[in-house]
């Protein structure tokens, strides 16, 4: 099969799937059309920069670490008491640039604190292991120079390489939320939940119904990013989602009427629609503005940094009249990059109005590098008929920052600086794919720290508590003694007596059981609602009662495990399982699990 067939099969492919999120995980680039460049092209890039670059990833700079025990012990604990949520460092790892921003919450704004831009040079991002050493080192050399270990730090994974899909659950109480978020995720992903890392949040709860948004990311995505962050000494705190991030930085330009967010990266593009601020749908694209780059350096034959300048001064040229034929033929391959950026616009429209009839995209609004090519907002406005306009700088925030640096580098910021919003409102969208051991590790620290002070003020009491005259302190101890001593003589009647309570006790479980169980099935049947039918009614080990049966809907189901819970016979009520018995009805199978109330824990009545 030659290349074109190749491509033609993977875009019928693609084209059954998308909108669904399964292209985040499916969908492959073939990676022969990663470096377009000639071997001629690539020798001339080994260079005296090259060299240099590569020696300097070699011998990765060095900082000081507490040696002794005394010193760590004090690092561990300034850091675990001076750990801030609202002090914020988001580091974006792209294939052309390592971005980072240092925030912070102050009252009702954000104020960014510092921003760091360092260039990936072309020549690392032609093998993995250049570019991990590359960015390693980077991430290595910014920890030398700045606080980090009070901050909390979060990075970003792009959209294509997420799933995320919206749940109705019904229900509202947040235990069973998850359980019957991840009996419809079993469902309804293409991967095992246990290879998958995923979080979830709440959007909406009413009539007894939750929508949950729901996002999952493949375990070795994860692991990547965990790696570098850890070879570079530096410990996460939060994972979170490209298109989210964007969701949330253009937030105030999206609140209202329909519109469609797009962020153009370098290698990603995501794409998402939200209505009335809310997100309706999100997807992302393996497009971004370094194939436009290779596309020119190819047609052009010249290195990779003379087409990004190419790219940078011309764009797409709306009057041809008296340029020249370099021009020309740039704004000709520009043109046909934005073609299929506006083919990817188009086929997420289509998906959205599949789900929301007459609904019509009100305003686009491009973020992203990508999104500084030369007349692009013009283009895309003449093509899909709908107004284009290039994002804000973010309102609402204070600069303590270099403005200059911050005014040039703000599109490519936005999606940090959303993802630094998450942690400061309720109203911004926080989902963090951090594995869960992490988060519980992260919980445990900051319990960890709350003891420490606890301690510190219980050695504290306890030493003024030492001041107590010693005579008291005597007498007090001698009393003790005498009760000790006492305790001593009554320990053989005391076993005696509790050895008999013993016997007596499951003499009376087992009459109770007996007679009672005639009890429990009048109970149960005075809860059965005219919705549920009991197939079958057992009872188990450890005072355990099965009921299997059918409900018309989930919800019927869920009420009568309700139900049982708060009945005088039952302990505690669980609802194992419940499923459609097919896919045209809502009548659903289910199993519940009770617990009996044990007889044992009541006080025995002497007379």
């Amino acid at each position: 099969m030659d290349n074109n067939n190749k491509e033609d099969l993977r875009k019928a492919v693609h084209s059954k799937i998308k909108g669904l999120g399964l292209d985040a995980l499916f969908h492959q680039v073939d990676k022969s059309t990663k470096d377009e460049f000639s071997y001629a092209a690539r020798e001339k890039l080994q260079s005296k920069e090259e060299i240099q670059l590569m020696n300097r990833l070699k011998n990765p700079p060095r900082f000081p670490e507490p040696k002794n025990i005394f010193s760590k012990t004090v690092l561990n604990l300034y850091n675990l008491f001076n750990k801030n949520d609202d002090e914020n460092l988001i580091i974006d790892i792209g294939t052309s640039a390592v971005k980072i921003i240092e925030a912070k919450q102050d009252k009702s704004s954000l104020v960014i604190e510092k921003i760091s831009f360092i260039q990936v040079p072309h020549i690392v991002t032609t093998g993995e292991e250049k570019f991990n050493d590359f960015v390693i080192t980077s991430l290595k050399d910014y920890r030398g120079k700045n606080l980090l270990k009070s901050k909390k730090i979060s990075t970003l994974i792009p959209r294509s390489k997420v799933i995320m899909k919206f749940f109705s659950i019904p229900t509202i109480e947040s235990s069973e939320i998850k359980k019957m978020l991840e009996f419809e995720a079993e469902h309804h992903l293409p991967l095992a939940l246990s290879d998958v890392e995923y979080d979830f949040l709440t959007l909406d709860q009413e009539n007894n119904k939750s929508l949950i948004l729901f996002a999952a990311a493949k375990k070795q995505d994860i692991s990547k990013i965990l790696s570098l962050f850890e070879q570079a000494g530096i410990t996460l705190d939060c994972i979170g989602v490209s298109s989210l991030a964007l969701y949330n930085g253009l937030f105030e330009e999206s609140a209202e009427d329909t519109c469609l967010q797009v962020l153009i990266g370098s290698e990603y593009t995501d794409i998402n629609i939200t209505r009335s601020g809310s997100i309706e749908f999100s997807r992302g694209i393996e497009l971004g503005s370094k194939k436009l780059t290779m596309k020119i350096s190819e047609n052009l034959n010249i290195d990779f940094e003379n087409a990004e300048k190419i790219k940078k001064e011309n764009g797409i040229l709306l009057k041809e009249k008296d340029k020249n034929d370099t021009q020309k033929k740039t704004s000709s391959i520009c043109c046909s990059w934005a073609d299929g950026l506006i083919n990817e616009i188009e086929k997420s429209i289509q998906h959205f109005q599949l789900h929301n009839a007459n609904q019509q995209i009100k305003q686009i609004v491009l973020t992203g590098g990508g999104s500084k090519l030369e007349n692009l907002n013009e283009y895309l406005r003449d093509k899909l008929k709908t107004k284009t306009v290039v994002s804000k700088k973010p309102q609402g925030l204070r600069l303590d920052c270099d403005s200059l640096a911050f005014d040039k580098y703000y599109l490519q910021l936005q999606a940090l600086i959303g993802l630094a919003l998450s942690h400061t409102h309720h109203k911004y969208l926080a989902i963090n794919l951090l594995p869960q051991s992490i988060k519980k590790s992260i919980k445990r620290k900051k319990e960890k720290a709350n003891l420490y002070i606890k301690t510190s003020l219980a050695v504290l009491l306890a030493s003024l508590l030492f001041l107590i005259p010693f005579g008291l302190y005597l007498s007090r101890e001698k009393k003790i003694k005498g009760l000790q001593a006492e305790i001593i003589k009554l320990k053989p009647q005391a076993e005696t007596a509790r050895q008999l309570q013993t016997k007596i006790s499951t003499i009376e479980d087992y009459i109770s059981t007996k007679q009672s169980s005639m009890d429990i099935m009048r109970e149960i049947s005075l809860l059965v609602t005219d919705d549920i039918i009991i197939d079958r009614f057992s009872f188990e080990q450890n005072r355990m009662v099965s009921l299997i049966g059918t409900a018309k809907t989930h919800s019927s189901a869920v009420n009568f495990s309700q139900s049982l819970s708060g009945s005088s016979f039952f302990e505690s009520s669980n609802l194992k399982y419940s499923q459609k018995k097919d896919r045209y009805s809502e009548i659903v199978d289910f199993e519940i699990i009770c617990i009996l109330k044990n007889k044992k824990d009541e006080k025995p009545e002497f007379k």
